[in-house]
């Protein structure tokens, strides 16, 4: 009878360290976890790397495993190494978003810069938001480290951040010097058609909308050419976003990354479990602490409520 007196009134300062617990040992230890890729994030995934597998027939770092239970996934091939042939494939990352955004979609910024890093392709970024320029720092700095690459040698060109959102975005359809003058001489691009994919990692506005509407929608009619588009986004954002989304070549988004369970798909993806899988494990034990919590409260009520009949 005491037992479930105390179960049915457990102090909330008990719930609350409980949480925390469950919440940090996922953070501070790697546990293993499985994540089933969303539908969305493989279109991503599958597009870009049809893309950058297109310049040479084989590929050097990735391996597809077709598994009966689940999505294909990408593998690190053991003993890979990354692809130093010259890959004229151009990628634009437009870093739109801050530090206060970072915890959902820095896993998936750093995961596609590393995925283009290691298929020997180009990077081009820029932002639409200041508070993206540390963004690139960060995850640039990072993704070298990781993979033991000098700055030198990486073919990642910034054009750094530029003020004015969708007349930025327009710009760049006519002549993208004009909009970025540093990126004059430094690469081979002249407007956004010459690009093969256009990726916005985005925390708001100017972000996705903007690129959906000022730069896939409209970059058939200005330069003859249909830019392929997709996004990361924080999860907020998803809603307003699907209505763009799909999986041919006239799909204003292609896919999308939702949030940190986006980011982790795309982490499952490459194969690389990384920042994304740490906290969706932590949000999985919480959902299953407080699932846990529900029913011994109820338990304990309904009993010590038929005792008292």
């Amino acid at each position: 009878m005491r037992v479930l007196e105390i179960l049915n009134k457990i102090n909330s300062k008990v719930i609350y360290l409980l949480v925390s617990i469950v919440v940090l040992i996922p953070l501070l230890m790697t546990l293993p976890v499985e994540v089933i890729p969303d539908d969305n994030a493989k279109i991503v995934f599958d597009s870009l790397s049809e893309i950058l597998k297109s310049e040479n027939s084989t590929d050097n770092n990735l391996i597809v495993e077709d598994r009966e239970d689940s999505p294909n996934y990408a593998y690190d091939r053991p003993g890979g190494s990354i692809d130093k042939s010259s890959g004229s494939k151009k990628i634009l990352l437009s870093f739109d978003y801050g530090p206060s955004t970072r915890p959902e979609i820095g896993p998936m910024t750093y995961a596609i810069m590393k995925q283009i890093l290691k298929s020997g392709n180009e990077i081009h970024t820029m932002a639409l938001w200041d508070t993206g320029l540390p963004m690139i720092a960060e995850t640039k700095k990072k993704v070298l480290k990781d993979l033991n690459m000098n700055e030198r040698d990486a073919k990642i060109y910034d054009f750094g951040f530029k003020t004015g959102g969708e007349a930025v975005i327009k710009g760049m359809l006519s002549d993208i010097s004009e909009a970025f003058p540093g990126s004059k001489g430094k690469v081979d691009v002249h407007n956004l058609c010459d690009y093969d994919f256009v990726i916005s990692f985005s925390a708001g506005s100017p972000g996705s909308k903007e690129w959906v509407q000022f730069g896939g929608d409209q970059s058939k009619s200005s330069c003859g050419k249909k830019v392929k588009v997709s996004t990361g986004v924080t999860a907020v954002q998803v809603t307003e976003l699907l209505p763009y989304v799909g999986e041919d070549d006239d799909a204003q988004l292609t896919g999308i990354i939702q949030g940190a369970t986006g980011a982790a798909s795309y982490e499952a993806l490459v194969g690389e479990p990384g920042k994304a899988h740490q906290r969706m494990t932590s949000q999985s034990y919480v959902h299953i602490l407080i699932i846990l919590l529900i029913m011994i409260g109820n338990l304990s009520y309904f009993m010590l409520d038929k005792r008292k009949d």
